[in-house]
């Protein structure tokens, strides 16, 4: 795929006529717009209803106790705090190894700073712990520099980390592995979306792209699955796009393929022998 490509690769035309659901009632404005192709009205309209969805549920969705991530994106004794202000400076670790990009820099989300090429690196760097903690931390301050550092990993992210062509496999990509794309969709993403879907820093451009994303991973993860402990993460991510976003046509379609997916794994893995 050529370098000078960016994400989300869905175009408005696509993402607005075939991927959203114009038919909820919520989405009237959106279907209005759509049908005069006016895809600039289409997504302020969109954001508008997106918010207030997520206003809605927003409570009810936090009250889920806060799992902490694994701690190899952090210093031994690191606190939340001292690691988010790190963030800003865009010192970001993985698997235990730090890497510098500049204050000033951009993150390369493909980047693989160990001294053996350990491809791991790259790959838990695309799980996207710090963005959690980044929103976990803003629940507790209030420090909107957390909500703006997030929004510029989001789009520096997005732009970078461009969709693969379904014939790709997880061990082919920098960003795209599944089992990345069901923790991203099963744990971090959410927790970021319903934190700070209502501030400054998350723009109705970086609210619509971030759905168009979400839309790209749920093709990836209903196409790309795999099977064993990789599966159980990809179709809880899976599971949980069909929960989140009811906006998506698709939406019912890819829950329930994640659960009987999962049901099946289930078997397979804890019940081998049938459900007692």
């Amino acid at each position: 795929m050529p370098e000078t490509e960016k994400g989300p690769l869905l175009t408005d035309e696509t993402f607005f006529q075939s991927c959203l659901d114009l038919d909820r009632p919520e989405m009237r404005e959106v279907r209005h717009f759509a049908e005069k192709h006016d895809y600039g009205q289409a997504r302020s309209a969109l954001a508008a209803s997106l918010r207030s969805g997520l206003a809605a549920r927003r409570e009810r969705f936090l009250a889920i106790p806060y799992e902490e991530p694994e701690n190899v994106y952090k210093y031994p004794g690191e606190t939340d705090e001292e690691a988010c202000e790190r963030l800003r400076k865009h010192v970001l670790i993985s698997v235990g190894v730090p890497c510098d990009f500049g204050a000033a820099g951009e993150i390369n989300w493909k980047a693989n700073p160990t001294y053996n090429q350990y491809r791991e690196w790259t790959w838990q760097l695309n799980r996207h712990h710090e963005w959690k903690m980044l929103a976990h931390e803003y629940n507790r301050t209030k420090k909107e520099a957390y909500a703006y550092q997030a929004a510029e990993f989001f789009r520096s992210w997005v732009r970078q980390a461009v969709r693969p062509e379904q014939s790709v496999s997880g061990y082919d990509t920098e960003c795209w592995r599944t089992i990345e794309c069901g923790i991203r969709m099963g744990a971090n993403w959410p927790y970021v979306l319903f934190t700070f879907f209502d501030t400054e820093a998350f723009t109705d451009d970086l609210l619509v792209d971030w759905y168009q994303s979400v839309w790209e991973h749920g093709q990836r993860l209903y196409r790309n699955r795999t099977h064993g402990n990789w599966l159980i993460m990809e179709m809880n991510g899976l599971a949980q796009i069909g929960i989140l976003y009811p906006q998506f046509k698709q939406r019912e379609e890819w829950l329930q393929s994640a659960f009987a997916a999962l049901e099946e794994e289930l078997g397979r893995q804890i019940y081998p022998d049938g459900f007692q």
